[in-house]
């Protein structure tokens, strides 16, 4: 099987996270790897996580430590979330 290089990041592919979500028990309509990514979003926002943690974490992309920890820190220091 050949694995689309958009739906492949660092060996991790998208079909691998949905089979694993499979295993567990779930379809494909009541779970998927991006509605897992989502839910996890949405509860770490709820209970408080900056925003920028959550978004280095669940991204696609990857973004330098020292412009996250300079971000987290500046919006700290301001009082902001």
């Amino acid at each position: 099987m050949a694995v689309d290089k958009e739906e492949s990041t660092h060996g991790r592919h998208v079909n691998t996270i949905n089979g694993a979500i499979s295993h567990l028990g779930y379809s494909g309509e009541e779970m998927t790897a991006h509605g897992f990514r989502t839910m996890a979003s949405t509860l770490l926002n709820e209970q408080g996580v900056h925003p920028d943690l959550i978004e280095l974490q669940l991204a696609h992309a990857e973004r330098k430590p020292s412009e996250l920890l300079t971000t987290v820190h500046n919006d700290w220091r301001s009082g902001a979330r």
